[in-house]
């Protein structure tokens, strides 16, 4: 049995309206909502957003009467794996996205469906102690992921949602409901702006939530640092770690003039004791890169870490360098090469598919 203490009641109608990242998170710290913009021209869908903890009754049912969409609960991977939910596909072709089952709180509720009940489901959700035995299955509670990284792995309104609440000081849970215009359909941007001023709500685009962290959210740190000697002369190398998962990245630097343009800039996951051994394709090896971002002006080698689970094992794994990136890795490389200094990059072993990705991620970004 778990202990919900009372929550501040969120009022939703009565608030100043100030647009952008800095009113939806002064609100959302206030305990009330903002409206996020996701997706571009007849994909763009706007949200009602409020911090789970915040997810009053009252609110519930302002998402429902005002959104008209489906209330649903945006969580983190380790809040998935905290209530062992189980993962299921929503949604068809290359759109659909795996999520996890819907939910109902084990005590508390009556039929589920009403304001109160999913109010409940949501706190209990949202309450760090609670588990796997305090909810069950189906409910009327929708989770959503929202992946490792936030807007920097997707723009998606279930990353802006949890970056928005974690901006505000709030943990990274957020009740998040489609906003649907008179006839049912998404409510375009032009009614979602009329929308929120009916409402007092602030209003923030998931392009913006990205600008801002971008530019002022710390979202990863220098664990080590080092200059070295090579075969091409010294270098800098730099590990990073990301803030948001732990994730590794190893950046070598070479130290040659900057060239005019795109930086040269050679992209992987892993090494591989093949390449380190120099057992690999010499074209693909660790030393030939370097060699050739040095004849080509300054830039950079990145090797994105290995995952702690069958990291030693991977060591002896076949590579392939041109592999395309996980949303993930290109998040981390994209955050690693922007600190670098590198917002204009050559990609020299790399598909454009990660070319776009990087691009998509605020970088200027070409392949070879």
């Amino acid at each position: 049995m778990i202990s919900l203490a009372a929550k501040p009641m969120a009022r939703v109608p009565e608030v100043p309206h100030h647009d952008g990242v800095a009113g939806a998170v002064s609100a959302l710290r206030a305990g009330r909502m903002a409206v996020v913009l996701t997706g571009d021209g007849d994909f763009a869908v706007g949200h009602l957003v409020i911090g789970a903890r915040h997810a009053t009754p009252e609110a519930v049912n302002f998402m429902a009467v005002h959104g008209r969409g489906v209330v649903s609960l945006a969580l983190s991977q380790a809040d998935i794996v905290r209530l062992q939910l189980p993962m299921q596909r929503r949604g068809a072709g290359p759109e659909g996205r795996d999520a996890p089952v819907s939910i109902e709180a084990r005590t508390g509720v009556s039929t589920g469906i009403s304001a109160a009940d999913r109010a409940r489901t949501i706190l209990v959700a949202d309450d760090p102690s609670s588990g796997p035995d305090d909810l069950v299955s189906p409910g009327h509670i929708f989770p959503l992921l929202a992946k490792e990284g936030g807007v920097f792995a997707l723009r998606g309104p279930a990353e802006a949602a949890v970056d928005l609440c974690r901006l505000a000081g709030l943990p990274g849970r957020a009740a998040i409901c489609a906003v649907l215009d008179e006839t049912g359909r998404q409510a375009q941007p032009d009614r979602l702006n009329a929308f929120s001023r009916e409402h007092g709500l602030p209003i923030a685009t998931g392009q913006q939530v990205f600008d801002y962290r971008r530019r002022f959210d710390r979202h990863i740190e220098v664990v080590r640092q080092e200059r070295l000697m090579t075969r091409i002369g010294p270098v800098r190398a730099t590990v990073f770690r990301s803030l948001a998962d732990g994730a590794e990245a190893l950046a070598i630097v070479t130290d040659t003039e900057r060239p005019i343009g795109a930086a040269p800039v050679w992209l992987q996951h892993g090494l591989s004791l093949r390449e380190q051994l120099g057992v690999a394709d010499p074209v693909r090896g660790l030393c030939q890169a370097l060699q050739r971002i040095d004849e080509l002006g300054h830039g950079a080698v990145l090797i994105l870490g290995h995952s702690a689970g069958g990291a030693l094992s991977s060591l002896l794994a076949e590579r392939d360098s041109t592999e395309r990136l996980s949303d993930e890795d290109g998040a981390l490389a994209a955050r690693v090469l922007t600190e670098l200094g590198f917002d204009d990059v050559h990609l020299l072993n790399q598909p454009g598919e990660t070319a776009t990705m990087l691009t998509r991620l605020g970088l200027r970004a070409t392949v070879a």
